[in-house]
């Protein structure tokens, strides 16, 4: 706003006097604001921040037939900003693999590279020539909600693998992974929060996440960690209030945390089924180096779906579940409050959609991919959010069922 000064002359007789040009000046500095106040210095070095999204990157791709057993489908690359997902080849890539016992062939979903597995060394950049991968083949023709008949995925370890090659699709193609998942109703919805307060979640960390995911023995490479946001008094959007110090300085503490995708069981086809609900484990305080829990010593909740598709949510609050192993629950149910247990490092939740794998000799549950649908997000501070029907969200972005905007800072 410009505020004018008008420089006024009188004469004793009370007549104004005639003003001319140069008594008349504009004042065009606007009121000095008040300086800001920052949030307080962080108490610990790893506690969540919000970053600019990494820019786009050039991502290394693969030979278009030659692959070998520990080629990997996606990897991630590191940037100044922090990480980006590399797919290497295009969604829908089908390969046929050929182990000593059988001939598979299908799209190729995920590879799971054991090289990043807990060695204790830092993530410096995708290894050239990985020891052991298991590669990850989807087959809609094999899929049965019955989780007996269910084969739609198929894990083969590179030990077993003799030969691996890309291979045409038949004509007509069958269904890629992802759609035929959304077509199934197989898709997170944004509104993990239910309708209890401020329904925007932040993505912390997200697939191949180099600083944990990458690492998990193949239960995390496709999971996203979640908090929340809130300006601080400069504008700048934080994960915590005060320092960071306690669990309930975290904007996600104690939050609700729903069902947020439907199941294909029970007599009318729209339930999930509890698989495993712990929480009796107590929450630790914030802490860059885990050492006061074990695995095992999270609290959880992991729901049958369809088939062998199963949703782990972990590290609810301690005495927060309402569900025990077999209630039938519908989307929407209470799985629990977000809290700080197991192997973590501030108040956050993790969540991702598993594969049971048990049915073999050394089967075991694997991470695999899902997309979030029907909801908004954004992906830059300062801007407005923007719908979308499905996706994967990237590390540092917002999510929520409802328009929403983001401060800027």
């Amino acid at each position: 706003m410009l505020a004018w000064i008008l420089a006024c002359a009188h004469d004793p007789s009370g007549s104004p006097a005639p003003r001319s040009p140069d008594e008349v000046s504009v004042d065009t500095s606007s009121p000095a604001a008040p300086p800001c106040e920052p949030g307080p210095e962080p108490a610990l070095a790893c506690l969540p921040t919000v970053n600019a999204r990494p820019e786009a990157a050039t991502c290394p791709p693969l030979a278009d037939t030659a692959l070998t057993p520990t080629s990997a489908r996606a990897v991630p690359i590191l940037t100044d900003a922090g990480y980006l997902v590399c797919d290497r080849v295009p969604p829908g890539t089908r390969v046929r693999i050929e182990t000593a016992a059988e001939t598979l062939e299908g799209e190729w979903v995920a590879s799971h590279v054991e090289d990043y597995w807990y060695d204790g060394g830092a993530f410096s950049g995708p290894i050239d020539d990985p020891r052991r991968v298991t590669q990850v083949l989807f087959d809609p023709a094999l899929a049965d909600d019955d989780p007996r008949r269910d084969r739609a995925l198929r894990f083969v370890s590179s030990d077993d693998i003799a030969s691996m090659r890309v291979v045409p699709a038949p004509d007509p193609p069958p269904p890629a992974y992802l759609a035929w998942l959304r077509a199934r109703g197989l898709c997170l919805h944004a509104g993990l929060l239910g309708d209890d307060g401020d329904p925007v979640l932040f993505v912390d960390r997200g697939n191949l996440d180099p600083r944990d995911h990458l690492r998990e023995i193949g239960l995390g490479l496709f999971a996203w960690d979640l908090v929340q946001t809130a300006p601080d008094g400069c504008g700048v959007p934080r994960a915590f209030s005060s320092t960071g110090a306690d669990d309930a300085d975290h904007y996600v503490w104690d939050r609700p945390l729903v069902l947020p995708v439907g199941g294909r069981l029970g007599p009318d086809g729209d339930e999930a089924i509890v698989l495993s609900a712990r929480g009796s484990h107590p929450d630790i305080a914030p802490q860059c180096t885990v050492t006061d829990a074990d695995p095992g010593e999270e609290n959880e909740v992991v729901v049958a779906l369809a088939g062998r598709f199963q949703l782990a949510v972990v590290h609810l609050r301690e005495g927060s579940l309402p569900n025990a192993v077999g209630d039938r629950i519908r989307e929407g149910a209470l799985l629990g409050r977000i809290g700080n247990s197991g192997l973590t490092q501030f108040p956050h939740v993790h969540v991702t959609l598993l594969w049971d794998d048990s049915g073999r000799e050394s089967g075991r549950p694997w991470s695999v991919p899902v997309e979030f649908c029907d909801g908004e997000a954004a992906g830059d501070a300062g801007g407005a959010s923007a719908p979308f029907d499905h996706g994967v969200p990237a590390v540092h972005t917002w999510l929520s069922p409802t328009p929403f905007t983001v401060d800027a800072w």
